[in-house]
C-alpha cells in the first residue's frame, strides 16, 4: 500500500505516531531522506516538506508518505527494509512534484 497525505507537524514523535500504527512499529529506525524518515521490514515512512501552510502563517505543510507491505516480503530482512525505502522515497518524490510542492523535498537524488 502506498499513500500520501498531507499534515502539519508538531513534534516528531506525533509525526511517527501518526505515520505508524504501533503494531508497525517494532525495529523501526531512521534513514535519510525528506525531513525525517523511519523504516523498518514491513513499512517504510517519509515527511517531505511541501509548502508553507496557508492557515498558519510560516508553519510548513508536510507530506507524509507510506510504503506498507500488505504481508512480508519474500526477501532477506535487511532487503526487505531497503525495497521499502526505495519505493517510498520514489513515490515520495513524484508525490512532491503532483502536489506542486514549493519547498525542497530534501530527498535524495534517484
Amino acid at each position: 500500500m502506498l499513500t500520501a497525505e498531507p499534515n502539519t507537524v508538531s513534534t516528531w514523535s506525533d509525526w511517527q505516531e501518526y505515520a505508524v500504527e504501533p503494531e508497525d512499529r517494532r525495529g523501526l529506525s531512521r534513514f535519510t531522506a525528506g525531513k525525517d524518515a523511519v523504516a523498518n521490514t514491513g513499512i517504510a515512512a517519509l515527511a517531505v516538506p511541501c509548502s508553507l501552510y496557508a492557515g498558519m502563517k510560516g508553519v510548513p505543510l508536510y507530506l507524509t508518505v507510506v510504503a506498507q507491505a500488505g504481508k512480508p516480503l519474500e526477501v532477506p530482512d535487511g532487503e526487505a527494509r531497503s525495497v521499502l525505502v526505495r519505493l517510498a522515497t520514489d513515490y515520495a518524490r513524484q508525490a512532491h512534484k503532483d502536489a506542486r510542492c514549493t519547498l525542497p523535498s530534501r530527498l535524495p537524488e534517484g
